[in-house]
């Protein structure tokens, strides 16, 4: 136990007596004997709950995280406390109050030793949670947007821009803080160089800097997905680990789509300032859990489970910042448009270094931290300056980007667009499987677009022929010289056909057999016997 000096004792007595008078609780349970003495029957549970309390007057105890948090002055932030721990210092607590209090009646002081014990001590940790119940919302302030700083919470004007400082406080409800130094004055020449010639686009790179300053207030106020894409060791990496290092590895969360129909895995996402998926594959937003990312970016109510806890929810209102070293695809048929519209895509372009530093991140950091924070501070203002002008699409449109993710999407949709180009509905007229797949694979080359797989193909063309023009996927029966074929029946789309190639000129004539319609929901196709196929094949 630390010696207390006499004024420490003062404050102690001092509030013992302002207890007694506001709650008129007494610290021990006593009997008084005949013969005129007091016999203690135990410790008072309201009393040393009061004295707690007063004694730390920023604890707090949060349902949600099922949790203790108390105030450090030093640094400003609200961490939290472990219950055994916080038992341990209830017992320290009223250790430093018996030495106080011996001096006031030494036999009663001598006899609370019995009493405090780690029962006890649970019995105040319970009644704690009620009387330190506190139900905000963690890094909110009743003022708006704030950023906490190792040195400084910086307060943003919405309306003028300019960046005022505050002293450390608990009303800002801060649990994380950048993890640099604000300095004014303080420059980045190296961390610029090297984003100018990654991101040589003036306008791209005020769009990069937008996105990243919104990290600094922990919230995706225009619900953008940065993605960062570039070629392997070119230096991409080391600038999204000095933007990791700003933020704070432990106010941010990896995210594993995999992972994310899992009980606990968005839950663990709660706290996270920022979400990161750094040198994905080129698959990665075609993961059947791609939708939970506009759920993260949108504002939508979250819920997830606590492990040995309860039910949580949050806000999805997370900065998200993912790298690749591939040109990444989305999940066709899965309103890939929705999550293209919230993609802000900078391509990285090549390095090249004289001398590569594998330390660069933690260089920076600590030659020129508070001068990236000052260049990120730039892209917030910017940031906010298009939300105040009400941009459609959240910041001032770029013309590079939007042209990035037509690329991307018109990649990603192959199918669809080729059923809105080259197909148009046709009674009595149908596209054979074989068709199909020959049409489609020009049709990709011809666009300069990656083809999907024939199976994946032929599943995504089904569904959006049956939903635009109502053709299903069905056996035809074929009739060859009047006689039924009964093992060559090719799978066919029935009552649409492929455009012609030139749209201007007119459709192909059709063979001057006529197609008849068959029973059963089938058709038969008639073959003239110089027709046939010289290659029968299994369908």
């Amino acid at each position: 136990m630390a010696k207390l000096d006499d004024e420490q004792k003062k404050q102690i007595l001092a509030l013992v007596k302002t207890i007694k008078a506001e709650t008129t609780l007494e610290p021990l349970f006593t009997n008084t004997l005949k013969d005129g003495s007091l016999v203690v029957r135990g410790l008072s549970e309201g009393f040393f709950v009061e004295y707690l309390k007063k004694r730390r007057p920023h604890l707090r105890y949060s349902k949600a995280d099922e949790g203790f948090f108390d105030y450090d002055e030093e640094t400003g932030l609200f961490q939290d406390i472990l219950q055994p721990v916080l038992q341990d210092q209830i017992l320290e607590e009223i250790l430093q109050f018996r030495s106080v209090f011996a001096g006031v009646s030494p036999q009663l002081a001598e006899r609370m030793e019995e009493f405090r014990n780690l029962t006890f001590a649970q019995r105040l940790v319970g009644r704690l949670q009620g009387r330190c119940n506190w139900r905000g919302n963690w890094n909110e302030w009743e003022g708006g947007h704030y950023i906490h700083t190792l040195n400084k919470i910086l307060v943003l004007d919405l309306q003028t821009g300019e960046v005022k400082t505050r002293r450390f406080s608990p009303r800002f409800n801060s649990t994380a803080c950048i993890q640099v130094k604000y300095d004014p004055k303080a420059t980045c020449p190296n961390f610029e160089e090297n984003l100018h010639k990654g991101i040589p686009d003036p306008e791209l790179r005020s769009l990069f800097l937008k996105c990243l300053g919104q990290m600094l207030i922990k919230t995706n106020l225009a619900h953008k997905i940065l993605v960062l894409v570039g070629k392997s060791n070119t230096g991409k990496s080391a600038v999204a680990r000095v933007i990791l290092d700003i933020v704070g590895a432990n106010n941010s969360a990896e995210i594993r789509l995999s992972e994310t129909a899992g009980r606990f895995e968005m839950a663990q996402y709660r706290n996270a300032t920022l979400l990161y998926a750094f040198e994905v594959p080129a698959d990665f937003f075609k993961s059947k859990n791609t939708d939970v990312l506009k759920k993260l970016t949108g504002g939508d109510e979250i819920g997830g489970e606590q492990k040995f806890a309860g039910q949580v929810s949050y806000r999805g209102d997370k900065c998200v910042f993912i790298t690749s070293n591939f040109e990444l695809r989305l999940r066709e048929g899965k309103d890939e448009a929705a999550l293209a519209r919230r993609l802000v895509f900078i391509k990285w372009q090549t390095l090249n270094f004289k001398k590569r530093n594998a330390k660069w991140p933690s260089f920076i950091i600590k030659t020129e931290g508070g001068g990236v924070l000052n260049l990120l501070l730039g892209g917030l203002k910017m940031a906010l300056k298009d939300l105040q002008q009400g941009c459609a699409e959240g910041f001032d449109k770029v013309e590079a980007n939007t042209k990035a993710v037509d690329e991307v999407l018109a990649a990603s949709n192959s199918v669809q667009r080729f059923v809105s180009v080259m197909v148009e509905p046709a009674n009595g007229k149908h596209i054979l499987l074989e068709e199909f797949h020959e049409a489609y694979n020009e049709f990709c080359a011809k666009h300069g677009i990656a083809a999907q797989h024939e199976n994946i193909a032929s599943k995504l063309f089904n569904e959006a022929v049956s939903e635009t023009f109502n053709a299903h996927k069905g056996r035809l029966s074929v009739s060859i010289c009047g006689v039924n074929e009964t093992k060559f029946r090719p799978w066919a789309w029935k009552n649409i056909r492929l455009k012609a190639e030139n749209a201007e000129e007119k459709p192909a004539e059709q063979p001057s057999k006529p197609t008849e319609t068959a029973r059963n929901g089938s058709e038969t196709a008639i073959f003239d016997l110089e027709n046939e196929l010289a290659e029968k094949v299994d369908y």
